[in-house]
């Protein structure tokens, strides 16, 4: 066989391995940014509004769905097992569950209610088997949800769903139960106990707060209780009633509060990690006091931010904070700071007995140490000081999180972050939404980024995932001020004084809607019902097809099978 034959056989060989390769399923497969949603943003002045969710009940609200210009942020449906094969329940019959995930496509966020721990587990199967990405499992049963979520952490986001006719938990025991299921959201009916009180307790402890549509007279109302109550998810049953009411709010409003934590107390005003410093950040008005924390060598928490204390005393001492006993380092003093002089290295305990006649201020721990028995030192000081309630867990160590998971479930966990060229790092919002809930999830924690990260797009895609940013460290008016109104959830700063830029927050429905309350039949054009689509036509806009693949596929293949060819009849005329 001549050596140009046996090129062009080459050469053809190649084409049709490539083609067969980028069009082969692994090859199609998304990466998980294509397969995040890209949900639906009203224009409104309000920050932050609710996550609009709606019910998909029958399959009048499926087609409703389906058909949609503006459809809601999240849909909810509930799942069931027929046999081994998970389904969704209708009121008049039910759907394939393939058929809900099509329906959704990649424009509405799914959300599968599961009603027992058989169901929660086979779904969060289905989502590792099929390479499901961004998409919301909830269940009355933490259990359920925390097998499920060892199942599949990523992928799926987790919510506990409180019955309107089940138990009525207090917001500490609700907020508990959050945690210990792995999850970040509570979806519960409204009432006269979720109020604004009650929902901030549980924010300011890592959990969003979403509100079912029961024991609710209409939409409006359901989106007037939302408002009142500083609700981060509102259900509905047309979701342009509340895109409408939305809508008529122009000016920027901030409508629930932003949590502003004490940088190590107040620096300021004290010796930074100390107590007089933490004390002075409450004096302040903070809403949580940050403190950094290492185990010495006699097995005490104390409170530094660095590993060692050179630089930090008034003695210069240069010693190992971990290397050193709780009576070595109390021998030493930090420089005045302040109205304070003599201040000396504080221990966690110590902070927390200083802490405990204001029960609304968190500590927001820190564990800078990688020591992992440090886990179980802080899980005995938190139950010898009944403080449970009062604590949440952040820190830059995944591994150090997983182990508080596994020792404090029921303590409130958050992912530490130090990104800030998020617009050179990511091609787009969905490819750092993917990238975070990939962080975030093997921890089963909220997002704490250095305060560029916090984007405005980020933070708005990622709240609907029920996924909170917790910025540091903003210590100009001006940055505090930009992530205020980003609609974070927290504000760390060293200038614990900021928190008086939040009062204005916790405006009530009728202050920002006005009193009077708008029948179906007297909407205003800006609420009236959008064009729709067909079905088809929706179905058509977000399925991935692997036609564009297949024919840059085939022409990368052509190319190549020509250069060869080129090559070779180069080569065969040089031989000549």
């Amino acid at each position: 066989m001549s050596a140009l034959v046996r090129h062009k056989w080459a050469a053809i060989l190649l084409c049709l391995v490539l083609t067969a390769f980028f069009t082969s399923p692994a090859a199609l497969a998304a990466e998980d940014f294509e397969k995040t949603k890209t949900v639906y943003e009203p224009q409104t002045g309000l920050v932050a509004a609710p996550t609009v969710m709606m019910e998909i009940a029958d399959k009048a609200s499926s087609a409703a769905l389906i058909a949609a210009k503006q459809p809601p942020q999240v849909a909810v449906y509930s799942l069931k097992l027929e046999g081994e094969r998970l389904c969704v329940s209708l009121s008049d019959g039910s759907m394939p569950l393939q058929q809900a995930l099509d329906d959704c496509g990649q424009r509405v966020i799914p959300l599968f209610s599961a009603h027992d721990r058989k169901t929660a587990v086979a779904f969060a199967h289905f989502a590792a088997e099929k390479d499901l990405f961004d998409v919301l499992l909830a269940c009355e049963d933490p259990a359920a949800l925390e097998e499920a979520w060892t199942v599949e952490p990523t992928a799926v986001r987790y919510v506990l769903r409180v019955s309107a006719d089940g138990k009525k938990p207090s917001a500490a025991e609700l907020a508990g139960d959050v945690h210990a299921a792995c999850a970040n959201v509570v979806l519960l009916p409204a009432g006269e106990q979720v109020n604004r009180s009650f929902v901030e307790h549980l924010q300011q402890r890592f959990v969003s707060v979403w509100l079912t549509a029961e024991e609710m007279k209409g939409d409006e109302a359901a989106v007037r209780a939302a408002l009142d109550c500083g609700a981060n998810g509102v259900t509905v049953s047309r979701p342009e009633t509340a895109y409408g009411l939305y809508g008529s709010v122009t000016e920027p409003i901030v409508i629930r509060k932003a949590f502003v934590i004490g940088h190590r107390g107040y620096p300021e005003a004290a010796p930074e990690n100390t107590v007089e410093s933490a004390l002075e950040a409450v004096k302040a008005g903070a809403d949580a006091v940050e403190c950094d924390i290492y185990l010495t060598k006699d097995n005490h928490i104390v409170v530094s931010h660095n590993a060692t204390l050179k630089g930090l005393t008034v003695e210069g001492s240069e010693a190992a904070v971990e290397d050193s006993t709780l009576a070595e380092l109390k021998a030493f003093t930090y420089p005045a700071k302040g109205n304070y002089s003599g201040c000396r290295v504080a221990t966690l305990a110590e902070l927390f007995d200083a802490l405990k006649p204001y029960p609304d201020v968190v500590h927001v721990v820190e564990i800078k140490s990688s020591k992992p028995e440090i886990v179980d030192a802080l899980d005995a000081l938190i139950q010898e000081k009944e403080v449970e309630d009062q604590v949440v867990v952040i820190s830059f160590s995944t591994s150090q999180l997983k182990l508080m998971r596994a020792v404090l479930p029921r303590v409130g966990r958050g992912l530490l972050v130090n990104i800030s060229n998020v617009d050179q790092s990511y091609l787009s919002v969905n490819e750092y939404l993917s990238d975070i809930m990939d962080f975030v999830g093997p921890a089963a924690s909220v997002y704490d980024p250095f305060f560029p990260g916090a984007t405005t797009g980020a933070v708005e895609a990622a709240r609907h995932r029920g996924i909170p940013f917790w910025p540091w460290t903003m210590n100009s008016q001006a940055d505090f001020e930009v992530q205020r109104m980003n609609g974070v959830a927290g504000l760390t700063t060293d200038h614990a004084p900021f928190s008086s830029l939040t009062s204005c927050e916790g405006l009530t429905a009728d202050e920002i809607l006005g009193g009077t309350m708008i029948s179906a039949d007297e909407k205003p054009s800006s609420m009236a019902s959008t064009a729709e689509l067909s079905a088809e036509e929706l179905k058509q806009e977000s399925k991935f097809s692997p036609w564009p693949w297949m024919a840059a596929a085939v022409i990368l293949g052509a190319a190549v099978w020509i250069t060869i060819w080129r090559i070779a009849e180069r080569k065969s005329a040089d031989n000549k």
